[in-house]
């Protein structure tokens, strides 16, 4: 029988069942164990419009720190459910700035830790608010609750969060944020 498709039905005809001798389809040739699994999800949506006149003076090959990474803006906190899991952290940035600040940097940083854990720039070449994005991965360090801060500012110059230069980007509905989701590895 010819294979055939009725729209108005809904229907596909002259189909087969099988296709496959017995036994040539078992648990070893289906894929097993190739994905990880998300276990929890923690976000921080950051709205407000400020700014901060602390530069950001860690440079090429210079670890940031809290002392010259910019000013905290926001932080998200997740207590991981196991030390085999990972963590991808994901931290978007509507930000801008003025003067020679036309560089922007973010760092993440972990609870009281001095030494940024991973880093970004962007070069904005705009007078607009445009997006800098961090993406980092680490395995759970602990299952103790954990505080992951975000840091942002310019080299030299206001460096503005959600805000073109004073007021509001977007009316006030421009947002930033770190997402942390906590997954099993995949096997």
């Amino acid at each position: 029988m010819a294979l055939a498709l009725d729209g108005g039905a809904g229907t596909i005809t002259g189909l087969s069942v099988g296709g496959l001798p017995d036994g040539v389809v078992d648990a070893d040739t289906l894929a097993s164990g190739t994905g990880g699994k998300v276990v929890q999800i923690v976000r921080t949506d950051y709205k407000t419009a400020a700014s901060t006149t602390t530069a950001f003076t860690a440079r090429l090959t210079t670890v940031p720190t809290t002392s010259n990474a910019g000013a905290e803006f926001f932080s998200a906190t997740i207590t991981p459910a196991s030390t085999d899991n990972e963590l991808l952290f994901h931290v978007n940035i509507t930000g801008m700035g003025n003067g020679d600040g036309k560089q922007l940097y973010c760092a993440l940083f972990k609870d009281s830790d001095s030494n940024s854990i991973s880093s970004s720039a962007a070069w904005i070449d705009s007078t607009d608010p445009q997006n800098m994005h961090l993406t980092h991965s680490m395995t759970v360090p602990s299952t103790s609750s954990q505080e992951y801060k975000v840091y942002c500012g310019c080299g030299n110059g206001n460096f503005y969060i959600n805000q073109r230069h004073t007021e509001a980007f977007h009316g006030g509905v421009a947002s930033s944020g770190i997402t942390i989701i906590e997954y099993t590895p995949p096997s």
